[in-house]
């Protein structure tokens, strides 16, 4: 698309304010902006998942450590950190120039790319520092009235709820929380554990009709399976096409095949993360809204207030807007060096589930969730024996205690260099695995000895 030097200034002095000139151009005439930094693919071709070599080239990892915790805040590729650095030193070479003429044609570029990903129109996407931001931005952007309701299941992430206990305190609304049972044995028994009390929940609803808000995990993050997304928020728009579907996807991009928004016709918002699976610099991830559905402003308001919905979020001020153009080298990686998505999430699937089903079967314990409901992390119960000596226990009937998740975990990490989360859920204590291309499944097997040792 041809600069038009004489466009009107969204955003006062800056030279490349059009924003949502550049976000509604159509596709035949935009032309993407050039790459002042250039990525080499070159040296992370063809590289074998869970090879020494793919470790060595994509991670920074600590070698003396068995890393199992992928889940928690991710690894950027070691080839985006270097990337990134690169822009940062190209934004201080000449600021001015960056910021004021390169940095939001580049932002909106990457929405645009990463809208054909996700199947949405590149106006219903915005670039956010994290999924958080992107809630923060969504509450403070709903209009609640006394006795208004907001339905959550307990497996909300532990945040989340916080925020939303305050927000109905403050707004005198009600929370309500569904617990959901564990173990999960079957699609069927997940169904009945959520699908079939959301129904109930809304039937309780019909006659006042106080529901305002549906917030939903894609994959919760202490109890990861794949929530039926699909069928809650189809039920959902089906009864109630007032109430707000939202969706907590951050751990899905780059965990779930075929993530994509038009996949979900009836969900109205949802916020991902970049730096988890997808493997992006820390501080980046989308929320997506979708059009005509509710307005959302971001936490943070900037130069780009009351100018649109990508203006509005695409500057909070200046920061490191370097991080997001990490991004470009994230595609270039999956999507050229990997050949997309569905063959590395097949192989992260595959390792976990055959990783739990080992260490079930030596454990001759249990999954918290059928593996085939669950995507790159699953969670399988530490044997009672094995706890009970490491917590120096007698009474081996006395119930755990959300404490004593913290001493196994510290127990993996400080003895045996394990870096792997223990759970706490529902009076027993399971440890969450995840597994990205650069685990193998002799990681797994190497937890387990460990624990089979201390299980005399």
């Amino acid at each position: 698309m041809e600069k038009n030097h004489s466009a009107k200034r969204d955003f006062g002095s800056f030279h490349s304010s059009n924003v949502e000139e550049l976000i509604h151009c159509p596709k035949n005439d935009y032309n993407s902006p050039k790459l002042e930094v250039i990525f080499d693919l070159i040296p992370f071709d063809k590289l074998e998942f869970g090879s020494t070599e793919v470790k060595k080239k994509l991670f920074c990892l600590d070698e003396k450590f068995c890393f199992l915790n992928h889940g928690a805040f991710g690894l950027t590729f070691k080839p985006v950190l270097e990337y990134v650095h690169q822009w940062k030193c190209y934004a201080e070479s000449q600021p001015l120039r960056f910021y004021d003429r390169q940095i939001m044609p580049l932002l909106v570029d990457l929405i645009r790319k990463f809208s054909a990903i996700f199947k949405c129109k590149p106006s219903e996407l915005a670039l956010v520092d994290n999924c958080t931001f992107a809630f923060n931005s969504l509450i403070s952007s709903l209009d609640l009235n006394p006795g208004d309701k907001i339905f959550i299941f307990s497996t909300t992430y532990g945040v989340y709820k916080k925020i939303l206990k305050d927000l109905c305190l403050k707004k005198k609304a009600i929370l309500i929380e569904e617990p959901i049972s564990f173990p999960i044995f079957n699609k069927d028994d997940l169904e009945n554990k959520t699908l079939e009390k959301f129904k109930s929940i809304l039937k309780n609803d019909e006659e006042e009709k106080k529901i305002r808000l549906v917030l939903v995990d894609h994959i919760p993050s202490n109890q990861p399976f794949l929530m039926p997304i699909e069928k809650i928020s189809e039920y959902c728009k089906l009864k109630r096409s007032d109430i707000l579907f939202v969706v907590d996807a951050a751990h899905s991009l780059g965990s779930v095949k075929h993530f994509s928004f038009d996949l979900l016709p009836n969900v109205d918002v949802m916020f991902t993360n970049c730096h988890k699976w997808l493997c992006g610099p820390k501080g980046t991830a989308f929320l997506y809204v979708k059009e005509n559905s509710f307005t959302v402003r971001p936490s943070v308001h900037s130069h780009g207030i009351n100018t649109g919905f990508n203006s509005e979020f695409i500057w909070s001020g200046l920061k490191d807007y370097s991080i997001f153009l990490g991004l470009y080298a994230n595609l270039e990686i999956w999507l050229n060096s990997f050949g997309g998505f569905e063959k590395t999430i097949d192989y992260c699937h595959s390792l976990v589930k055959q990783a739990s089903e080992y260490l079930k079967s030596l454990w001759q314990t249990n999954f918290m969730v059928d593996p085939n409901l669950c995507s790159t992390m699953m969670c399988v119960r530490l044997p009672d024996k094995f706890v009970n000596n490491i917590l120096k226990k007698d009474n081996v009937k006395s119930p755990y205690l959300y404490e004593d998740a913290e001493l196994v975990q510290n127990f993996f990490y400080f003895n045996h260099s394990i870096e792997v989360p223990i759970k706490y859920i529902q009076n027993s204590l399971y440890v969450r695995l995840s597994a990205h291309i650069y685990n193998k499944i002799q990681d797994y097997e190497f937890l387990g000895d460990i624990v089979m040792q201390n299980n005399e």
